[in-house]
């Protein structure tokens, strides 16, 4: 999966008011979380054209690649490379461009809107949590809660009295 990373966002509502530091580490921080329910490679393209210091830079951060293109190279040349490049492997780039959309599903890719990716993030979010709620509602199942009133009655009974032995 091949993510637009400045527009994503700006097409996310929460995200596009922020500072771009944070903003830029809040995306990361979702595509960390999702790469453990997607089976493939996540990269997030942000662009370096308008940054005369921008010498590129690709950083691995827990499983997801982070690639800041030099300067003079935007995002969507990035990316249109990369998906040009690969011919074997099946392809997500995730953007709110429709030109770049055009472009990398002419080339083999499938698009997907920022809106599609901020659905699949709730959804796994949600796989998650019903996850560990049963989870937890697992571990606090104990023999006593399975066992009917009278035969309950009698085992504290027993317990109680093996206690006065003691």
């Amino acid at each position: 999966m091949l993510i637009d990373g400045y527009n994503v966002i700006f097409a996310h509502p929460l995200w596009k008011n922020l500072e771009l530091v944070e903003a830029r580490e809040m995306l990361i921080k979702e595509a960390i979380n999702h790469s453990s329910f997607f089976d493939g490679m996540i990269v997030i393209v942000f662009d370096g054209s308008k940054k005369e210091n921008s010498f590129g830079e690709k950083v691995n951060r827990s499983g997801v690649e982070v690639i800041f293109t030099v300067h003079g190279e935007k995002a969507d040349s990035y990316i249109e490379r990369l998906v040009y490049k690969e011919t074997e492997a099946l392809i997500y780039v995730v953007t709110a461009d429709y030109e770049e959309q055009k472009v990398v599903f002419a080339q083999g890719a499938f698009r997907k809107t920022p809106l599609e990716f901020f659905c699949d993030i709730e959804n796994n979010k949600n796989i998650a949590e019903s996850f560990n709620e049963s989870n937890d509602k697992k571990n606090h199942i104990f023999l006593e809660d399975m066992l009917d009133e009278e035969t309950r009655r009698k085992l504290h009974e027993m317990i109680k009295a093996m206690q006065e032995d003691f």
